[in-house]
């Protein structure tokens, strides 16, 4: 009997059932392998997601309920710093030659892990009068504080520390404890991409890119307070947004220090420490070792390896190993 298979678009959204895999390559016209390594895999094919199982949507945690971690994709675009200097090029910019108080948010733009709302916020003309981010610096800190992982590409070395200068600056207090997922570090990390940018990294990943625009200029009409400008910032803040989430999905299964959704669930069920599903199976012959130890490894329907916390040696099988000497 031959095994249905179900496909998705690029958001993890259901898109129909295949009666068969050779069906569905006949109908776009590849080899049936294509489809099936695709499936496999957890990768693209088609510019469609492929599984043997059904799921609401592709990327939707078995588990849900209250204790599922709130998780925060987001990204921030801020003026451009401004300095007098003599000549382009060849100048070093001493701190004496920046001007004052222009290093401030312009735009925020946020959503949560597999919601389809866009959150945003943007100065005003008048705000940007005065040089004054505190409404929107105050906005992002509310949506941070309610979070338990928050993902941001770059974030750990850009954006979180700006957050946290300006956040000083107005009087505000650290937001609640939470987690960081740098997609910049992990990429650069795990793979070896000619370029490490979020742009780029969709691209390649066939997931599109980042909205066009004129480039420095857009910046430079922002500042000066120009509202068509502020529009077409928040509109490429929620693309970066939107492409972020993309890139983090695929490249999730494969982040080694990723925050254990586990223990945010509290599952009696066990559950898949990157995603949350309970949909698991056992790789016999597979074990995860160490140089005293051997753990039992399952691979979740995300595509991410999970070992178990006991061991599958006996106490006695344990007692006889030998142990070398330190380095």
């Amino acid at each position: 009997m031959r095994k249905k298979i179900h496909q998705y678009n690029i958001q993890g959204n259901f898109i129909r059932t295949w009666n068969s895999i050779i069906e569905a390559a006949r109908s776009y016209r590849v080899d049936e392998s294509v489809i099936r390594k695709a499936a496999k895999r957890r990768n693209i094919s088609q510019n469609s997601y492929w599984s043997k199982y059904k799921f609401s949507n592709y990327f939707t945690p078995a588990v849900k309920d209250a204790s599922f971690p709130k998780i925060l994709i987001f990204d921030i675009e801020t003026t451009p710093l401004l300095a007098s200097i003599w000549r382009l090029k060849t100048d070093y910019v001493q701190p004496n030659m920046l001007e004052v108080n222009n290093w401030y948010l312009l735009s925020w733009s946020a959503k949560w892990l597999m919601d389809n709302e866009m959150m945003h916020d943007a100065l005003t003309p008048e705000e940007i009068a005065n040089e004054d981010d505190y409404r929107v610096s105050q906005s992002i800190w509310e949506l941070i504080d309610k979070a338990d992982i928050v993902i941001s590409h770059n974030g750990i070395n850009f954006d979180h520390k700006l957050l946290n200068m300006r956040w000083l600056l107005h009087g505000l207090p650290p937001p609640g404890f939470y987690r960081v997922i740098d997609t910049y570090r992990s990429a650069k990390t795990l793979f070896n991409f000619p370029s490490h940018k979020l742009d780029f990294i969709a691209k390649q990943l066939g997931l599109g890119g980042k909205l066009d625009h004129e480039g420095f200029e857009m910046w430079r009409k922002s500042t000066n307070g120009d509202q068509g400008a502020l529009d077409k910032m928040v509109q490429y803040n929620d693309q970066d947004v939107r492409i972020l989430e993309d890139v983090y999905l695929i490249i999730r299964p494969w982040i080694k220090n990723h925050p254990n959704l586990g223990v945010f669930i509290e599952s009696e069920t066990p559950v898949c420490r990157v995603c949350g599903s309970t949909e698991m199976y056992l790789l016999p012959g597979q074990d995860y070792t160490t140089n005293l130890s051997k753990y039992e490894t399952l691979r979740c329907t995300c595509g991410a390896l999970n070992k178990r916390r006991t061991q599958k040696l006996s106490k006695e099988i344990r007692k006889s190993l030998m142990s070398g000497f330190p380095a």
